[in-house]
């Protein structure tokens, strides 16, 4: 029960993570996308500009996100699990 490592984090944070072999995947509601590994170091960190409050969801080798009141009707955004964003969803006008 004694913790073994602490991380600031850089806002509140409204879900559970997604996890993967490297680590933890959490979505913050500031807008910001981070892998934290199982030591509890970041291996990376996206800022989407939007609200946040859903779970990450793995989708085979791809992390789906969420966005709420996203810039530009932005509704989904897809990283690959070393942190880079390969597509964006956007509501069809």
């Amino acid at each position: 029960g004694k913790s073994i490592w602490e991380v600031d984090v850089p806002g509140p944070i409204a879900s559970s993570p997604a996890l993967t072999t490297n680590g933890m995947i959490y979505a913050a509601e500031t807008g910001d996308v981070f892998e934290l590994n199982y030591n509890g170091k970041k291996d990376w960190n996206q800022t989407i500009n939007g609200k946040l409050y859903s779970e990450p969801v793995l989708a085979g080798d791809v992390v789906v996100v969420g966005v709420t009141s996203g810039d530009k009707n932005l509704l989904l955004v897809g990283y690959d699990f070393p942190g880079k964003q390969i597509w964006t969803f956007v509501v069809p006008q």
